[in-house]
C-alpha cells in the first residue's frame, strides 16, 4: 500500500528481477486520457480530467515485488494544474525513479488540449508513424545532412510550440525536444525527436541493406507476376472449354500422325 492509500498491487517474483531495478511494470490512472500510453521507460504523462474529479485511484506494479512504491499528489487535487508522482525505490535501496502525470483538472477540457497534430521532418519519415498519443520518435538521416527541417502543428491553434534549435546536428543521436503548451496556459505536453546522424561507415552499410531489399522486392515481385499469369492461363483454359478442347484434339493428331508414320516405317522396312 502507498502513502497516500492507493493500490500498490505486488504480484512479480522478486526474485527473477535484479534487486536494483526501479522500473513499474503497470501504471493504471482509473479514467481514460492518459498520454502516451504507459512505457515503463517514459517518465512523464499527461492527462486532462474534469472539475467533479478530486482524486485518482492510481494502481502501479514495480517489476521487481520488493521495490517500495509511493503515490503522491493523487488526493485532493484542485483546479488547474497537478503534479501527480509515483515514486519507486528499488529493493536494495539503490535506485530510484520517479514517474510523473501532469494532470490539469479544468471545466473547459478544450483548452487544456496540448495535442500536436503533425510532427514531420522534411525529406525523411520519422518512426513510429505519428500519433499525438506517442510522445517519442526517431529519425535517421546521412551523413552529409547537418541540419533538418522540422514541421510541428498543434492540434489547437490557439496552443503554441516550442522546439530545440540545433544548428549542426552531430554524428550520433541528437535529441530535439518539442514543447506544446495548450491554450489554458498550464497544460504542457513534451515530444521528443531523436535525430540521429549516421557516419560515413554506417551510410555504406545502410546502402547495402537497402540494395539488399530492393533486390528482394524484386525478386518478390517477378515471383508474384509469375504465379499471377500462370494462374490467369488456368482461369482462362477453364474459361474456354471449346479452346481447351482444341488444344487436346490438335495434340492427339499430332501424336496419331507420328505414330502412322512409325508404323509405316517398321512395315517398309520388314518389305
Amino acid at each position: 500500500m502507498s502513502v497516500d492509500g492507493s493500490e500498490v498491487v505486488s504480484e512479480q517474483n522478486s526474485q527473477t528481477v535484479a534487486a536494483d531495478n526501479s522500473y513499474l511494470s503497470i501504471m493504471r490512472v482509473g479514467v481514460e486520457g492518459i498520454s502516451p500510453d504507459f512505457d515503463k521507460n517514459i517518465m512523464e504523462y499527461t492527462l486532462v480530467v474534469g472539475d467533479s474529479v478530486s482524486d485518482l485511484n492510481i494502481t502501479a506494479l514495480p517489476e521487481n515485488s520488493d521495490s517500495k512504491v509511493n503515490i503522491y499528489g493523487n488526493k485532493g487535487m484542485r483546479a488547474g494544474l497537478n503534479k501527480v508522482q509515483i515514486e519507486v525505490v528499488s529493493k536494495d535501496g539503490t535506485q530510484k525513479r520517479t514517474y510523473v502525470i501532469n494532470v490539469t483538472k479544468t471545466s473547459t477540457p478544450q483548452k487544456a488540449n496540448a495535442n500536436l497534430q503533425t510532427l514531420a521532418v522534411e525529406y525523411f519519415d520519422i518512426e513510429p508513424d505519428f500519433s499525438a498519443n506517442t510522445t517519442s520518435y526517431k529519425v535517421n538521416v546521412p551523413s552529409n545532412i547537418e541540419k533538418v527541417n522540422i514541421l510541428a502543428i498543434p492540434e489547437s491553434m490557439a496552443a503554441k510550440v516550442n522546439m530545440d534549435s540545433i544548428e549542426k546536428l552531430e554524428f550520433g543521436d541528437n535529441t530535439i525536444n518539442v514543447k506544446v503548451t495548450a491554450e489554458d496556459g498550464i497544460t504542457v505536453k513534451r515530444y521528443i525527436l531523436k535525430v540521429h546522424r549516421r557516419t560515413a561507415e554506417e551510410d555504406t552499410q545502410a546502402e547495402a541493406e537497402e540494395a539488399d531489399n530492393a533486390k528482394k522486392l524484386n525478386d518478390a515481385i517477378k515471383l508474384a507476376n509469375s504465379e499471377r499469369l500462370s494462374e490467369t492461363q488456368k482461369v482462362q483454359n477453364k474459361n474456354n472449354p471449346v479452346k481447351t478442347v482444341f488444344i487436346v484434339a490438335l495434340v492427339a493428331t499430332i501424336a496419331i500422325t507420328v505414330i502412322v508414320l512409325i508404323v509405316k516405317k517398321k512395315i517398309r522396312f520388314k518389305e
